[in-house]
């Protein structure tokens, strides 16, 4: 699928825009998420597109009540390494 120019800046208008915080943020937490979505058993291939995934959902809910960061991003990982293990054995069995 190929975007047209227009398309593709309509595209880049939804995106929600990264500030400060959320730079800090990803800076001071990404080694966190990786370690854990790798203790997780996301395989290794898959690890860097996880984190993103962690952190577009840490991007998506700026309003998020949140008590302890390392706490809510962790339970975004677990969510997510879940979900990569459950596509990665569908997968395996559409192989077989």
């Amino acid at each position: 699928m190929h975007l047209q120019p227009s398309e593709l800046e309509a595209t880049r208008a939804e995106l929600p825009v990264p500030d400060a915080a959320f730079a800090a943020v990803f800076r001071d937490h990404f080694d966190f998420v990786y370690q854990n979505l790798r203790r997780l058993g996301v395989p290794p291939g898959s690890v860097e597109d996880a984190v993103q995934e962690v952190f577009l959902v840490v991007l998506r809910r700026p309003d998020a009540p949140v008590t302890s960061i390392r706490a809510w991003l962790f339970g975004i990982a677990r969510r997510i390494a879940w979900r990569q293990r459950r596509s990665a054995g569908r997968q395996n069995r559409l192989a077989q």
